[in-house]
């Protein structure tokens, strides 16, 4: 067993209890958002995502000012949204992170398909913050076998999230506490 295998699993082992994550006290993360977005969703997905970060102990102040971002000292995200993916990005992605910068890009024109159905569009949205915001926390580019850290969601995924929330895997939570903590530090 790798040595970074064995470290996450004994910290599983300790924070995991019955399938349960030891939420400890809520964390605060300011997130910052740059750009337009559909102004009719991006309210709706930001209180979604607020409340799946809530889930699990993570409390969400979103700032519509980046230059809030600027004081470091406080965990800050900064959200982008562009038209233009970046060179690269795979076809399917909707957006990325760059956790080194605590940036998140969302490529909004693909995400214009869910405008057509009204019960996902903010809900998709959501989720894609919710995934490139957890990439950011964790300070890695890895993915989880089910749930809102998958590479890739499925069609039945997208049926799903447009009524209730793909949920984190254990190990997702403990890295996304983590992470926060370091960044507090």
């Amino acid at each position: 067993m790798k040595l970074r295998t064995l470290a996450v699993t004994v910290a599983l082992a300790a924070g995991v209890r019955g399938g349960q994550v030891d939420r400890g006290p809520v964390q605060e993360l300011t997130v910052c958002v740059a750009g337009d977005m559909a102004p009719q969703v991006l309210p709706f997905a930001q209180g979604f995502a607020a409340r799946m970060f809530g889930d699990i102990g993570v409390r969400l102040s979103w700032s519509h000012l980046p230059a809030s971002c600027e004081d470091r000292r406080q965990p800050a995200i900064l959200v982008r949204f562009t038209g233009t993916p970046a060179n690269g990005l795979s076809k399917n992605a909707f957006a990325y992170a760059r956790p080194r910068e605590g940036t998140v890009v969302i490529v909004y024109t693909r995400l214009r398909w869910a405008e057509r159905k009204p019960a996902l569009a903010p809900r998709l949205l959501a989720h894609v913050l919710v995934h490139e915001i957890a990439h950011n926390l964790q300070r890695a580019e890895r993915h989880s076998a089910t749930g809102i850290m998958k590479a890739e969601w499925t069609e039945a995924d997208y049926d799903r999230m447009a009524f209730k929330p793909l949920e984190f895997e254990p190990q997702d939570i403990l890295l996304i506490r983590n992470g926060l903590a370091a960044r507090a530090r």
